[in-house]
C-alpha cells in the first residue's frame, strides 16, 4: 500500500491529463485496479485518476509536469500563409462545411501552434484546395520551394539586431532581411476575417436594422415591480429593468416542493446587465449581495484553514450560511475541476466547509452568469470552458440578451445608442467575430457629454480594435 500522504489534486490542463491517463493506462497494475472497481478509463473524473495514479504508485506529480510533446509541425508560417492564399482564391468553390472546417483547422494554427501546421493538418487543408482548383478558373499551384516532409529540420529562429548599423533588420540562418511590418501569422489572422464573409445585399441589411431598431425603441417603459417569498414582505422596486428581469424575481421566488430555492444560471453575452440584475434582486430583496468571478481552486469557493489554524472566509461562504443573494460571475471561465466540487453545496441543503458541516439558509439564493450555457468556448468567447454535466444540471437556465430600449434609457443619450445598436446589427448580420456591447452606449454618451465628437466616441469604443475593413461593415459604408 502507498503510505505516503497523497498530494492535493492540481488544476490540469488537457495535455497533463492525456499525460497522467497513459501512465496510468499503461501501468501494470492497472488491469487488476480497474476490474477490482469496476472502472472505466474513458469515464474517470480528474479526482479519480489523480486517485488512479496515487494507489498505483505513479508520481503524478512528476508526469503532468514533464515536457509535452506535440505533434510534429513541419510546416512553417511562410508555407501555411501560401496554402492560406490558395484558399482565398477558391473560397467561393468550396461548399459551407469545407469553408468551416478550414477555418477551423487555420484558427488552430495560428492560436495554438505559432502559425505552424502538423503533415496531417496540411494535407487536409491542401486536399480540399486542390479539388477546389481543378473544378474552378484559378491557375494551378507550383510551388516555389519543396514541401518539408517529417521529420523535418526546424528552421532556424530569426534574430533581430538592435544595435550597430545594421539595427531593425532581422539575421535568420546565414541571411539578413528587413524586419517585416507584419508577420506571417498576423497576415494569417488578418485573412481569416474574411473567410467566411457572406455576400450581403446592403440596403436590404440596412432596411432591416432600422425596423428592428425602431420597433425596440418605440417605447422604453419604466415599471414598478412586486416580489413575495415565503408570505414575507412584498418587495417592491421602481424604475426601468431588462424585459428578462421579472422572470429572474420570479425564478428567485420559486421554490421546490421541500421547500428549497432554486439555482439560476444566467447566460448572455458581454456587457448586457448579467450581474447589474442580479445586484437589483438584492436591492429589491433588501438582502445582502455578495459576488466573486471566476475561479482555479476550490479554496476560493469554499475557504481554507491556514497554518495557524484560523479559517478563512468567502463571499459563498457567507450566502451560505447567513442568507443573501450570491453570484458566481463567468462560471464558464473556471477551472471545470473547481466547480465540480459546488455539486454538494447546490444540491443538498448542507455542505462541508473546511471548519465543519454548514446548512444551507433558507434565504440563500446562487445565481451563476456566463457567455456560454457551459458546454465550452464558442467563436465569441474562446477562453470558456466546458463544463461538468453534473454541475449544469443543477441550474434552471434563463437567456439574457441585450435589451436594446434599456440600453437606450441607460445611457442617456438615444442618438448614439441608435448608431451603436446599428453598428452591432450590421456586425451580426456579417457574420463578424466582434463584441459592441452597451457598455459602448455608455462609455460614448459619457464621452459625447464631455465634448467629445460621436465620431471620436465611435473611434475610442466599439471601432477601437476593428480592421480598417470591420469598421466599414460595422458603420455601412
Amino acid at each position: 500500500m502507498n503510505m505516503q500522504a497523497r498530494p492535493p489534486l492540481p488544476p490540469m490542463s488537457g495535455e497533463q491529463r492525456s499525460l497522467l491517463r497513459r501512465a496510468v493506462a499503461t501501468h501494470p497494475g492497472w488491469k487488476g485496479y480497474r476490474e477490482a472497481r469496476s472502472l472505466s478509463m474513458d469515464k474517470l473524473t480528474n479526482g479519480a485518476l489523480w486517485d488512479a495514479a496515487f494507489d498505483l504508485g505513479i508520481d503524478a506529480v512528476t508526469v503532468i509536469n514533464g515536457p509535452i510533446q506535440h505533434k510534429p509541425r513541419p510546416f512553417s508560417q511562410a508555407i501555411c500563409l501560401k496554402l492560406f492564399e490558395r484558399l482565398m482564391k477558391v473560397r467561393p468553390n468550396l461548399t459551407n462545411k469545407e469553408a468551416r472546417l478550414c477555418t477551423d483547422i487555420f484558427q488552430t494554427i495560428r492560436e495554438k501552434q505559432e502559425g505552424q501546421a502538423t503533415v496531417k493538418q496540411f494535407e487536409l487543408i491542401d486536399r480540399i484546395v486542390t479539388h477546389a482548383e481543378a473544378n474552378a478558373s484559378v491557375e494551378p499551384y507550383k510551388p516555389t520551394e519543396p514541401v518539408p516532409s517529417v521529420p523535418a529540420i526546424p528552421e532556424p529562429e530569426p534574430i533581430e539586431i538592435t544595435t550597430g548599423p545594421f539595427t531593425g533588420m532581422v539575421q535568420k540562418g546565414n541571411g539578413l532581411f528587413k524586419k517585416p511590418e507584419v508577420s506571417p501569422a498576423e497576415q494569417i489572422a488578418k485573412l481569416l476575417e474574411g473567410l467566411n464573409k457572406p455576400q450581403l445585399d446592403e440596403a436590404a441589411v440596412e432596411a432591416l436594422i432600422e425596423a428592428k431598431v425602431k420597433a425596440a425603441l418605440a417605447s422604453v417603459p419604466s415599471v414598478t415591480l412586486s416580489l413575495q417569498i415565503n408570505n414575507g414582505p412584498v418587495a417592491q422596486l421602481a424604475g426601468q429593468h431588462h424585459h428578462m428581469f421579472p422572470d429572474l424575481l420570479r425564478m428567485i421566488a420559486a421554490r421546490t416542493a421541500s421547500g428549497k430555492p432554486l439555482n439560476i444560471w444566467i447566460a448572455g453575452p458581454a456587457g448586457s446587465g448579467k450581474t447589474t440584475a442580479a445586484m437589483n434582486c438584492a436591492k429589491a430583496l433588501g438582502m445582502n449581495f455578495y459576488a466573486n468571478g471566476a475561479i482555479t481552486s476550490s479554496f476560493e469557493l469554499f475557504g481554507f484553514i491556514d497554518a495557524g489554524g484560523v479559517y478563512h472566509r468567502t463571499p459563498c461562504r457567507d450566502a451560505y450560511e447567513h442568507g443573501g443573494v450570491y453570484i458566481f460571475d463567468d462560471t464558464d471561465g473556471s477551472d471545470p475541476n473547481a466547480t465540480t466540487a459546488f455539486n454538494m453545496l447546490l444540491a443538498n441543503g448542507h455542505c462541508a466547509f473546511p471548519d465543519g458541516m454548514v446548512k444551507r439558509h433558507p434565504e440563500c439564493i446562487i445565481i451563476a452568469t456566463g457567455n456560454t450555457w457551459g458546454n465550452g468556448a464558442t467563436a465569441d468567447y474562446v477562453g470558456r470552458n466546458r463544463l461538468d454535466g453534473a454541475f449544469l444540471n443543477r441550474f434552471v437556465k434563463l437567456p439574457w440578451d441585450y435589451d436594446v430600449a434599456l440600453e437606450c434609457a441607460m445611457c442617456g443619450n438615444t442618438e448614439w445608442a441608435h448608431r451603436v445598436i446599428a453598428a452591432r446589427n450590421r456586425a451580426r448580420a456579417a457574420g463578424l467575430k466582434v463584441l459592441i456591447t452597451p457598455r459602448a452606449s455608455e462609455y460614448g454618451a459619457g464621452l459625447i457629454a464631455a465634448g467629445f465628437s460621436e465620431d471620436k466616441a465611435a473611434e475610442y469604443t466599439y471601432l477601437a480594435d476593428l480592421s480598417p475593413e470591420q469598421r466599414n461593415m460595422v458603420e455601412g459604408r
